[in-house]
Order: C-alpha cells, then sequence, then structure tokens
C-alpha cells in the first residue's frame, strides 16, 4: 500500500470541499416512497481543492506529485485541512494477533477506541511517542504504571505518519475496530482524472483538483 502524501506546501484555498460519499442507492416507487440501500458500512471522502497564483516551483511541486502518482493509478493520503473532531472512524478488522493499528488521523486527541462497538477503558489521556514505554513512577516501594488500561496511543509511526493505538489485547478474528477523535483526518484517495499539463493548471485555478476517496484498507 502506498504511504506518500499529498504536498502540505504550497497550501490550497480555504474554504475546500470534502465531500462525505455512503454510497446510498435511492430507488424511486410510483406511490411515491422510496426504497434507500446504504452500500459503504464507513464513508469515503471526495477533496476538491484550489489554489490561488503559484509560483513555477510551487506549480512544479504539485505537478510532479501527480506524476509520479501516474495520474489516477496510485493512491495516497490526504490529510484534512482543520484540527476537528471526528466520530465513527474506521481503524480496522481484528485477527486475533495484531495488537498495533493506524488511526485514521494526526495530531489526534479526546481519542475514544471501540472494539465491536464497545468503548475500551482508558485511565490516561497520555500520548506516548514512537520509541517511548508507559511512564513509572515510583510511590514509596511501589511502581505505579500511568498508562491507559486496554491500549496505549501513539504519536506519529504509521502510513503517512499517521497517529497509532497499541490494544493491549489482540481483538478477536473479524471484530471492528473505530474511534472517535479530534485532530486531522486521514484521507486515502487517488487523483479522480487524467489531466494534461495544462488541464492540471486550469483545474488548479479554475474547477479545482478532485481527489476521489477509496476505501481505507
Amino acid at each position: 500500500m502506498s504511504e506518500e502524501q499529498y504536498p502540505t506546501i504550497p497550501v490550497p484555498n480555504w474554504p475546500y470541499d470534502i465531500k462525505i460519499n455512503w454510497n446510498t442507492t435511492v430507488s424511486s416507487f410510483d406511490s411515491g416512497k422510496e426504497q434507500r440501500r446504504q452500500k459503504n458500512l464507513y464513508p469515503k471522502y471526495d477533496v476538491s481543492l484550489t489554489y490561488k497564483v503559484l509560483s513555477l516551483t510551487n506549480m512544479q511541486i504539485l505537478w510532479n506529485f501527480y506524476q509520479a502518482r501516474k495520474g489516477t493509478y496510485e493512491p495516497f493520503y490526504f490529510y484534512s485541512l482543520e484540527n476537528t473532531t471526528w466520530n465513527g472512524c474506521y481503524v480496522g478488522i481484528g485477527d486475533g494477533t495484531t495488537t498495533t493499528f493506524d488511526l485514521p488521523g494526526k495530531s489526534t486527541t479526546s481519542v475514544v477506541i471501540y472494539v465491536s462497538g464497545v468503548a475500551l477503558r482508558s485511565t490516561s489521556s497520555q500520548i506516548l511517542m514512537e520509541d517511548e514505554s508507559p511512564i513509572s513512577t515510583e510511590d514509596g516501594n511501589n511502581i505505579i504504571l500511568e498508562g491507559p488500561e486496554e491500549y496505549t496511543l501513539y504519536v506519529g509511526g504509521g502510513a503517512a505518519s499517521a497517529d497509532r493505538v497499541n490494544i493491549l489485547t489482540a481483538p478477536a478474528a473479524n471484530a471492528l475496530i473505530t474511534c472517535d477523535f479530534t485532530g486531522y483526518l486521514r484521507i486515502r484517495c487517488r487523483f479522480q482524472e487524467e489531466l494534461s499539463r495544462s488541464a492540471f493548471t486550469a483545474a488548479l485555478y479554475q474547477t479545482g483538483i478532485k481527489l476521489k476517496g477509496i476505501a481505507n484498507v
């Protein structure tokens, strides 16, 4: 899986557009009733970005990234521009042995981890750097571990610098792992269109560069 990240420089215009796509099909009947079917358990996110006038250097950064992805072929990650709260985000599926998973975000706070819909217990908001261990302090002759009861959060270390979670007991096979958090959402996507250099430039300034959200698996 590609771990490339969409360039953070140059910075896109604000506001930008994130479309949440649940892939719902709607069938209408003569009676006026509708039948709706939600195809995706979790949404995909389509993004549209525009830019102000760019220097030749910044234009080349974006074009080189597009070329390196071979247009629509290779997926990559894009981070939301706003640090906000995201709920019910897909993390992964348990296999009975894996304990460490990427969170779908970075600079995360207020993280809650769910396994099969049940929130795991956490007695601390402690977040560790990738190479750190839970902090221990001495209380007389006792060693007190200050950290989460059921999981530990790590800053970075995941694909495209995403934060990670280590769940102390491996989730069972097929157990669904989700999370709530505040931070920057990591979106897996690809370029939506095959574009010439001139069309790519026009899209940057006018219609927007379109990023097509794909499954985060």
